[in-house]
């Protein structure tokens, strides 16, 4: 699966450049051609994992640049996240396990993962094993059919 063309965005870990990351993927959702219902959900995807990675970054006191990147692959539009912060502790990543007081807990402290698993056609996070940092990879079809099973297009 060869990717056409990758663009990068890389922003200071500042909430007032989260703006600027959701019209770059909105742009590159619309050379897609992405379908409108699912550019809004592009956009609340990313506005959720870049203001995840901003409060990582600042919770850590950690002043390096995230990195958007956002590019087509197939009929596929891919969005990375890529941070610098701690890390999302491993149990903190597997939502699906999470019983209902501990989800809201975990929601409420802004990692947004549930909203982009459930708007993202798939959702995957790499945790590197040593270094900190997380890259938050989302995949959006975009032929209208949705490519995984469990998550309707609609």
């Amino acid at each position: 699966s060869v990717v056409s063309q990758w663009l990068d965005l890389v922003l200071p870990p500042d909430p007032a450049l989260v703006g600027v990351a959701r019209t770059m993927a909105v742009a590159a959702a619309t050379v897609g051609r992405m379908e409108p219902a699912r550019v809004h959900d592009l956009r609340t995807c990313v506005s959720e994992g870049v203001t995840n990675a901003v409060k990582a970054h600042r919770d850590a006191g950690v002043a390096d640049a995230i990195t958007l990147r956002v590019g087509i692959e197939e009929q596929n539009l891919i969005v990375e996240i890529m941070d610098h912060g701690p890390g999302l502790r491993r149990e903190e990543v597997v939502v699906s396990a999470v019983e209902g007081t501990e989800l809201a807990e975990l929601a409420e402290r802004g990692y947004g993962l549930t909203v982009m698993e459930s708007l993202a056609d798939a959702l995957e996070i790499e945790l590197p094993e040593d270094a900190g940092g997380t890259t938050v990879r989302l995949r959006f079809s975009l032929s209208g059919v949705p490519s995984n099973d469990g998550i309707a297009a609609g």
